[in-house]
């Protein structure tokens, strides 16, 4: 997982998470490109240790998805009190047509990152 350039001193520091349709980068800002429009919204988020260095979501984080046009979930982007620490390239959802509503889940399982003191 890219850390940006601030670093991340603890993963668990990560306190909400957002959708990128196209890679948000290294840097203080993201990158163009979070998913947009109503209901979509930044969720919370708690990382905890797995063992190993690896952390790992302590729930599934559900995100609604808007419907007015075409959308593809691709990054994940972390925060820190508003503040991106980095991102996470997921497997590559697109939702396509029309829906009355569209879901994407975070897995805490699955989804998680690897800490390395550098």
């Amino acid at each position: 997982m890219p850390f940006n350039a601030a670093g991340l001193v603890d993963p668990k520091d990560i306190d909400q998470i957002g959708l990128w349709s196209t890679n948000p980068g290294l840097g203080a800002s993201p990158a163009a490109g979070e998913i947009s429009g109503s209901p979509y919204a930044r969720r919370g988020a708690t990382l905890v240790n797995s063992g190993g260095g690896v952390y790992n979501f302590s729930a599934d984080i559900e995100f609604d998805i808007p419907t007015g046009s075409d959308q593809t979930v691709a990054f994940v982007a972390l925060f820190k009190s508003g503040t991106y620490r980095g991102y996470y390239s997921t497997t590559n959802k697109t939702y396509t047509g029309s829906a009355s509503s569209r879901k994407y889940t975070v897995d805490a399982e699955t989804s998680g990152v690897m800490f390395v003191n550098p």
